[in-house]
């Protein structure tokens, strides 16, 4: 932070302070990434006395004599072992990669409400020592996601393909946002936040979205695309909607600041409900919570868009759908299984 990114011995420590539990998450993170299993050491230290073995031998035997005994010698010894490296350690390694990944977000949200913590009349110097190190973070964020996806690539994991690949538009729209918001904020500080300007800025979003469509012609694919559905979809269909949410914002003096993964645990451990099925969402988005036993027995409209929700006799309107992050949250919070038949999917 000192040396570094610029900041003051004091503020440093207060940082550190603030954020050390997830420090000491992500060194262990790391430590993961760079372990290598005895398995592992062990394949690399047959390769390489078999290696100095054949190139010792193709030296005493004039007719293997060769322009490339190196790659003779490769040859030679993967012939003899018979099998590719291990990919059980990569695999782990991924996984940390990934789970780094999202410690980094918390850290760049946690400096981002810094940043908006800071008074309008603060030095715009430190305001960009800050802003610079939120961008630092994400930058790493996007370059490790495209690590983890060259090693999953390399190892055949096709299921980690898929995430480490959500995981890089994640990264790169985390930035962009910090980016894009902190435009806007410096903008209304200076008084041009013109309509004009506002365009400009929902202009930028608008050109972040690329729709895309996967094509895949094996019958025996299906297990696979049901589990990108599942797993990676939502999240980039997420990702969308943040999008168009993002560009509402810089077209209006709304207040852009997504939840966080504490606050919408808050939010569920608040409504204190023994089992699931009861966070929805409207056709645009819009959170909403039905009590009781989670089943709609009323219409009603959504009071940030006015689009219909809820239902009757227990049966929600078709419009409406799981709000999954909530659901998500509430699973990990030991919340039990929907009790009731239009909860079962919860």
């Amino acid at each position: 932070m000192q040396s570094i990114h610029g900041f003051d011995e004091e503020e440093a420590k207060a940082w550190y302070e603030t954020i050390k539990d997830i420090v000491v998450l992500y060194r262990r993170t790391v430590n993961v990434a760079n372990t290598r299993g005895a398995h592992v050491k062990a394949y690399e230290a047959a390769l390489t006395t078999l290696y100095h073995l054949e190139m010792a031998a193709i030296a005493d035997d004039p007719s293997r004599a060769s322009d490339t005994p190196e790659q003779t010698a490769f040859e030679a010894v993967n012939m003899k072992i018979g099998q590719p490296p291990h990919k059980a350690d990569t695999r782990f390694q991924i996984e940390a990669y990934l789970l780094s990944l999202e410690l980094r977000f918390m850290l760049a949200q946690v400096a981002s409400s810094r940043v908006q913590a800071l008074p309008v009349t603060s030095d715009v110097a430190h305001r960009q020592r800050w802003v610079s190190f939120i961008d630092f973070i994400l930058e790493s964020c996007v370059a490790d996601a495209g690590k983890a996806l060259a090693m999953a690539q390399k190892s055949s994991a096709s299921r980690q393909s898929a995430r480490s690949s959500v995981y890089i538009i994640r990264s790169d729209f985390e930035r962009f946002r910090a980016q894009i918001v902190e435009e806007r904020a410096e903008l209304g500080r200076t008084g041009d936040l013109t309509a004009a300007r506002r365009q400009t800025l929902a202009l930028k979003i608008r050109r972040r979205i690329h729709p895309q469509q996967a094509v895949e012609d094996m019958q025996d694919l299906r297990d696979e695309r049901e589990w990108f559905k599942d797993n990676c979809g939502r999240k980039v269909e997420r990702w969308r909607e943040e999008c168009t949410e993002l560009e509402k914002v810089m077209l209006s003096d709304k207040f852009y600041q997504p939840l966080s993964l504490q606050e919408r645990a808050d939010i569920v451990k608040a409504f204190g409900f023994t089992h699931r099925g009861h966070f929805y969402n409207c056709e645009n988005g819009h959170t909403f919570v039905i009590t009781e036993c989670g089943g709609a027995m009323q219409n009603s409209f959504c009071p940030e868009c006015r689009a219909p929700i809820g239902g009757m006799g227990h049966h929600l309107n078709s419009a409406n759908t799981r709000a999954r992050e909530f659901e998500d949250v509430a699973r990990v919070q030991g919340v039990l299984d929907g009790a009731f038949d239009w909860t079962r999917d919860a």
